[in-house]
């Protein structure tokens, strides 16, 4: 609160001009809002800056869950560039690039029973990346190749995946300091014959 000098008080420090005082700032209210959900980051890295999915990608595993349901996402030989056929499947072989691979990967699980929403954020031939959202009270779990070796990858290609952030907001809101006192009961709770609150008409007595 700024001192006397202001001139919204009087010299007793009660408030004379209420939109002097929100102007001024003399009070500031903090609101903090969260957007988004804590969801992952998948970016699939080529080492060699090919960007192919080549057939050491044939069978390996892309697994997430929700934690209600749970899907497999699987590689099979698509040679010609093309998307897999199956719902739970990727397409690879000779001309299928990694960019291809997260758009397939993105619009089969949008597409699934998962409550989660992906985002295909786009790449090169040396990255490309997607954002999994989990719906309300949804936690994402991802597996790289559970039942392999634990990476989803081959001799070029590897996944690194991170937490996605939650973005927030702070808003301040000018208002006047404001308090209100009047000479009344102000609690009358666990009053009783030995503990009472007492008021006047007339003259104040102690």
């Amino acid at each position: 609160m700024n001192n006397n000098s202001n001139t919204s008080f009087s010299s007793d420090y009660t408030i004379t001009n209420l939109s002097s005082s929100v102007s001024a700032g003399d009070y500031e209210i903090s609101i903090t809002t969260s957007s988004g959900a804590e969801g992952k980051n998948i970016t699939i890295v080529s080492a060699g800056d090919f960007g192919e999915v080549g057939y050491g990608m044939e069978n390996e595993v892309l697994r997430i869950s929700d934690g209600t349901t749970t899907i497999d996402y699987i590689g099979v030989n698509t040679e010609g560039g093309a998307p897999a056929t199956g719902s739970a499947e990727f397409g690879l072989g000779s001309g299928r690039q990694i960019t291809d691979l997260t758009s397939e990967l993105t619009s089969k699980i949008n597409s699934s029973a998962l409550n989660i929403t992906a985002t295909d954020n786009g790449g090169d031939s040396s990255s490309a990346s997607m954002t999994l959202t989990p719906g309300t009270g949804i936690t994402i779990t991802i597996s790289e190749d559970p039942t392999g070796d634990n990476q989803f990858g081959d001799s070029d290609l590897s996944t690194s995946i991170t937490d996605s952030s939650v973005s927030t907001t702070t808003k301040k809101i000018k208002a006047a300091p404001f308090r209100f006192l009047t000479p009344g009961a102000f609690n009358i709770r666990g009053q009783g014959n030995n503990n009472y609150y007492k008021t006047f008409i007339g003259e104040r007595k102690s």
